[in-house]
Formats: structure tokens, C-alpha cells, sequence
């Protein structure tokens, strides 16, 4: 046998067996990505207390999430005892709602799931600029949405005395 045959268990050079393959080879169809719809946000930049879009309580708006990791903030004056209620609705994908006051202490949040309605109501302990944010949870999407802030109730009085003329 010569020294690439192989031999049997007689020691008969047995031919060697060889199995043809074909091979193919093809170029992948690349997978189209899809495209993201441009940003339409017109209250940018609006991601920190510094830069919060100011909101009119009573008139709603109806920004976008844009891009996926964006946070928007949003500023409103409240008086010391009036209600506040702020609400997200009407959203494409999920988002969630955070309040905080002047002091821009966390006071309230919702964290729904999906794209069920968020809101969150309190009332104002202190009088000035409170601030709304709204941040989206599902990544890679442009996330329209509405936000309302309503403000009820009167004023608490500040107990400032008020002077009077004396005789």
C-alpha cells in the first residue's frame, strides 16, 4: 500500500474513499433596518430642571420622546395649596411621569405599564416652579404623547398680616 492508502484488515490497499461535497456559497440578503421617523420634538433642549419647556396649566401639549433615551422636563408655577394633577396620555409606546417641586424633590410619580394613561396628583406645599418629566421605557422608538396639567383650588393665604393705620 503506499503511504496515503488505506489497507483492510487483510492489508489490501483499499482505495482511498473520498466524499464529494458541493459547497454554495451565497451573499446574504442583507436585512433592511428599519428607519426612524424624524424627530418632530419642537420643545428641545428640555432634558434638565435648567432647561425645562415651559407648560401652560389648562392647555395640553403633545411632544415626543425623541430619541429613545430622551427626558423630557417641563416647568409650571403652582401657588402653595392649589391641586395639582398632571397627566400623560395618548402615547405610541410606553412612558412614564414624575413630579417634582420647586426644590426639585420627587414628589409623585405613576409608571403604568404600556401605553395606559399616567398621572400624577398633589398638592403644592410651596409656591413656585414645579417641574414634569416624562421619559420613555421602550428603546429605539419615537414616543408621541399629550401632557396636561390642570391646577384647582385657591391659594393658601401666606399669613403675611396686613398693616393697618393706627390713630
Amino acid at each position: 500500500a503506499g503511504v496515503n492508502e488505506a489497507v483492510d484488515e487483510n492489508g489490501t490497499a483499499v482505495p482511498d474513499r473520498v466524499s464529494e461535497a458541493t459547497v454554495i456559497i451565497r451573499e446574504a440578503t442583507p436585512t433592511p433596518t428599519p428607519t426612524q421617523a424624524p424627530c418632530p420634538q419642537t420643545h428641545e433642549p428640555n432634558g434638565s430642571f435648567e432647561e425645562a419647556s415651559f407648560i401652560t396649566p389648562g392647555t395640553g401639549l403633545t411632544p415626543h420622546i425623541c430619541p429613545a433615551n430622551d427626558l423630557d422636563t417641563f416647568q409650571f408655577h403652582a401657588d402653595i395649596g392649589q391641586q395639582i394633577n398632571v397627566q400623560l396620555s395618548n402615547m405610541s409606546y410606553d412612558a412614564d411621569l414624575e413630579l417634582y417641586d420647586p426644590s426639585e424633590r420627587l414628589k409623585g410619580w405613576s409608571d403604568a405599564m404600556g401605553t395606559a394613561d399616567e398621572e400624577v396628583a398633589i398638592t403644592a406645599g410651596e409656591t413656585g416652579s414645579f417641574y414634569a418629566r416624562v421619559f420613555g421605557t421602550d428603546d429605539g422608538h419615537v414616543n408621541g404623547y399629550t401632557l396636561l396639567v390642570t391646577l384647582t383650588g385657591q391659594p393658601q393665604p401666606t399669613g403675611t398680616p396686613t398693616p393697618t393705620a393706627t390713630p
